[in-house]
């Protein structure tokens, strides 16, 4: 709307007064609104930022008096990730998970076989391994894969749980040769076994060109009493 409007001729106080034009008042009042506003929105932004200065000078003290948390809230992150980083995941899990009760040869051979692939995991785990058990319908003849980053170890072992003097012959050392390296990666293959082992495999097993670990009754009940599985069999 314009700021100004036509007056035509009209008395004034006795006189006739021609045409001129005349301030709007509408227009006055409009002007009076927007420098109003302007003021109020200045000073919402002068309180806002008297605000903004308070609440950092509060955050800056509580921050002085409790320095402590801060200091936590650093350091905890860091000492994490330099356990986790230096130590490996098998370590971490060692100490998170509970102590085990220590088993002897009469808990093995009371075992069922999936049993005994769960006690040989506890036992890669209490070494600092970082254990599962893949043992199933499709294991690959591999029941437990044990690794440990930080030395480059992939450990695939079959677990042949037997009745006592039962021996294990050759073939399984067959299998587990052929299959460790190829679908697991395995830098070692290790077969446990509650029982014996046949001479054939002793022989097979121990020649260089394959290398098999093997971990019978006497060698596993040395690792259950607390051996740690590098004296057990050199990895």
């Amino acid at each position: 709307m314009a700021r100004t409007h036509r007056v035509r001729g009209h008395y004034r106080k006795g006189k006739w007064v021609r045409t001129h034009q005349r301030k709007n008042p509408a227009g006055r009042a409009r002007g009076r609104v927007g420098r109003r506003q302007a003021k109020d929105g200045a000073v919402v932004v002068l309180l806002a930022g008297v605000v903004a200065v308070w609440a950092a000078v509060k955050a800056l003290e509580w921050m002085a008096a409790h320095w402590w948390i801060i200091a936590l809230l650093i350091v905890v992150p860091s000492v994490l990730w330099a356990v986790v980083r230096f130590a490996g995941p098998g370590r971490i899990g060692a100490l998170l998970e509970p102590e085990l009760e220590p088993l002897d040869m009469q808990d093995v051979d009371a075992a069922t076989p999936r049993g005994f692939e769960s006690i040989v995991r506890e036992l890669l785990q209490r070494d600092g391994f970082a254990a599962r058990v893949v043992g199933g319908g499709n294991d690959m003849a591999v029941d437990v894969v044990g690794t440990d980053p930080a030395r480059s170890l992939v450990l695939a072992v079959q677990c042949k749980h037997t009745t006592i003097g039962r021996r294990v012959g050759v073939p399984v050392l067959y299998q587990i040769f052929g299959t460790a390296a190829a679908c697991y990666n395995a830098t070692h293959q290790i077969v446990v076994t509650n029982g014996a082992f046949t001479e054939p495999a002793r022989r097979w097993g121990h020649d260089p060109r394959h290398r098999v670990h093997l971990i019978d009754r006497e060698r596993l009940g040395r690792w259950l009493a607390g051996a740690p599985i590098r004296e057990i069999t050199p990895l």
